[in-house]
């Protein structure tokens, strides 16, 4: 025996539909001759619109084999029907119980009824004796789900108006149905505008003026003789609850007052709740600042006359005649000539030593093109973005970013370590790259040095790793100064075998300036880019740092490797000896081991310092110092305990346990 139902929604009021109900009884588990007798049970505050007695039964009981002669009324009333019908042993035999047809059988539903319809349900199977056959079957099956109908009015945020100006789209407005057909064909909504200052336009009547939802719910727009009031008549209601929208458009006159545009809502529907909206506000025009990408290329660092996008000023309402818009353009760039404005009549002023330009507008509009904008960038404008700033009382604020400056090449190298007052040292080698192809030009490309260091010689270069050439004038100078034959793609210039004479007073980064007209042809003499290929530190101050567990180390801010990490055993901080000893100002040659003895001796100036492995005494210039702990051989390596050894050479020697940090510092 198997129950199934269908449930719809219903209003507590006269002429309501429910769900279908059946009752499907099946051959094999009741495989006997006879009757079944169906009962259904309204309940409380739910009857028949019509008594089944005296209604058609195949509006109430049918079978779905379309053959209603097979279904006999047994007994009735407005709350019960009977039915009875002959079992089928040979398929399954089913009944199913309307309450909607032609209207007879739609319930009408009192304000006592539950808000949960359900129509209780009893079946017996009757056999050919007129005995019942096993007991009553049940079930008790929801057909209805009381809802109240109603459609509410909402509004998306306000949009901004401007006065005198039409066909201004103001904010959507949508109708909610709590539940279907909460519109009825004919209904009506009126949405009235607050006064003659607000016309509805004719624009929402030839265009897409209304969006309907998912479930039928659609209707047609009207506007009356006064254009103050809009109506919407539902034209057919919906399956579903559903939603229309309407999406409005305004005619503002001249003189209309400031603020909020509101509508109100009625209808000839007692569902559709009364309600006030906001749907617009009248004020300055919104206005908004956009780019055209105009521009293919990036802008390159120190030239002049670059294009830049063009910039849309563009106003949700008409911006008046002799309104100004002005432009200013960031540190290191300059307009270059005047750039030109779309509104006739305009005048375009650059001023401040054409860092800004002035616009004043010579007639009214809502869309304001602005270009031919062309800027000199000099070498000191920030790369990146390039953001022009807009102002004034037009109402156009912001940045508006119109281009991005890049530098014509990259320059890069590594710092080798130079001793200050040392001649002829090496240092590293500096590779220049376009950034891309052409942007830097077959010309002269200058690198000058700081003051108190000089060529040692002249060094070699390559183009594309091409011939190596070498330069003429560098020897003996601060400078070096070389002419470029560079090819279409993308260029690449190594200056190498560089070295140089440090004056002892020179201290710190060796940082190279690179200009001339390679780099820019309009900042020729300016500094285009920089690069540190070497550090200059004194012949004997040493600032060097050991992190435990690492085989990097830093000596005077320069990174090295060694190829065994520091460790820490019974608290004490263990170094390999060479890297300790050179890290302090040690020669190499001074770092001298005795395998059969297993001494290390270090020489530094006057004083010799020797530790033999596994001896917690060290001999500084002979005379003994006891240790508490004693050097060690650990993956081959001699590992000496870095404080002890450290002092021993004249280093001051620090520990930072958040880093896990050993520092000497020898002056």
């Amino acid at each position: 025996m198997t129950f199934s139902s269908a449930l719809a929604t219903v209003e507590k009021k006269d002429g309501q539909t429910l769900g279908w109900i059946k009752v499907d009884v099946d051959s094999d588990t009741l495989a006997v001759s006879g009757w079944v007798y169906a009962t259904v049970t309204l309940p409380t505050g739910v009857k028949y619109a019509k008594d089944p007695a005296l209604g058609t039964l195949s509006n109430y009981a049918t079978a779905p084999s379309g053959d209603p002669g097979n279904v006999e009324r047994k007994t009735s009333s407005d709350t019960v029907l009977t039915v009875a019908y002959p079992l089928d042993t040979t398929k399954n035999t089913v009944v199913q119980f309307k309450f909607d047809a032609t209207g007879e059988s739609k319930v009408n539903i009192g304000t006592d009824a539950a808000d949960n319809i359900n129509v209780k349900v009893t079946v017996k199977i009757i056999g050919t004796d007129g005995l019942q056959v096993g007991s009553d079957y049940t079930a008790d099956l929801k057909v209805g789900q009381v809802v109240t109908k109603e459609v509410t009015a909402s509004a998306e945020t306000a949009k901004a108006l401007s006065e005198a100006k039409n066909d201004q789209k103001a904010a959507k407005i949508t109708f909610t149905e709590s539940a279907a057909a909460s519109l009825v064909q004919n209904d009506e909504i009126y949405l009235e505008l607050p006064s003659s200052y607000f016309q509805w336009s004719n624009t929402m009547l030839t265009t897409s003026g209304i969006t309907y939802g998912a479930y039928g719910l659609k209707g047609t727009l009207s506007i009356d003789s006064t254009k103050k009031k809009l109506t919407l008549k539902v034209d057919s209601p919906s399956a579903l609850a559903d939603t229309i929208a309407v999406t409005p458009y305004i005619n503002v006159m001249p003189g209309a007052p400031t603020g909020d545009v509101t509508v109100t809502i009625t209808s000839s529907s007692t569902k559709v709740k009364t309600a006030t909206l906001v749907i617009g506000n009248v004020g300055a025009p919104t206005v908004t600042l956009s780019t055209k990408d105009t521009v293919t290329e990036d802008l390159l660092l120190a030239k002049n006359g670059q294009l830049v996008d063009e910039v849309t000023v563009k106003a949700n309402g008409s911006i008046a005649k002799d309104k100004s818009i002005v432009i200013a353009a960031p540190a290191g760039v300059k307009f270059n000539g005047t750039p030109s404005c779309s509104v006739a009549g305009s005048t375009v002023t650059p001023f401040d030593d054409n860092k800004k330009v002035w616009i004043i507008l010579g007639n009214a509009a809502d869309e304001i093109k602005i270009t031919d904008i062309k800027v000199d960038v000099d070498e000191t404008a920030a790369l990146g973005d390039l953001k022009l700033s807009f102002s004034g009382d037009a109402g156009a604020t912001g940045d508006v970013v119109v281009g991005k400056i890049v530098a014509p090449a990259t320059a890069t190298a590594t710092a080798v370590e130079v001793v200050s007052g040392t001649n002829a040292q090496a240092a590293g080698d500096i590779t220049v790259t376009e950034t891309k192809p052409a942007s830097m030009a077959s010309a002269n490309i200058k690198l000058t040095l700081p003051s108190g260091v000089k060529f040692s010689d002249e060094f070699k270069y390559k183009i594309n790793n091409g011939d190596e050439q070498t330069t003429s004038n560098a020897k003996g100078q601060n400078y070096a100064e070389i002419n470029l034959s560079l090819g279409g793609a993308v260029d690449t210039i190594k200056f190498y075998g560089i070295k140089y004479d440090v004056d002892s007073t020179f201290k710190g980064d060796v940082e190279v300036a690179l200009s001339g007209a390679a780099l820019s042809a309009n900042y020729s003499g300016k500094t285009i880019l920089r690069v540190v290929n070497a550090k200059a530190v004194s012949a004997t101050k040493r600032d060097s740092s050991f992190v435990i567990g690492s085989t990097t180390y830093k000596v005077n801010g320069v990174e090295k490797t060694m190829d065994v990490a520091p460790y820490i055993k019974d608290g004490r901080t263990y170094m390999p000896v060479r890297f300790a000893a050179l890290a302090a100002g040690v020669d190499e040659s001074n770092i001298i081991w005795d395998g059969v003895k297993k001494t290390v001796t270090l020489i530094k100036g006057d004083r010799v310092v020797q530790m033999t492995i596994g001896s917690k005494t060290m001999l500084i210039n002979g005379i003994a110092v006891t240790m508490d702990a004693a050097p060690e051989i650990s993956s081959g390596r001699t590992m000496l305990p870095f404080r002890y050894v450290g002092q021993a050479l004249g280093a001051t020697v620090g520990w930072d346990e958040a880093s896990k940090t050993v520092t000497m510092n020898v002056q």
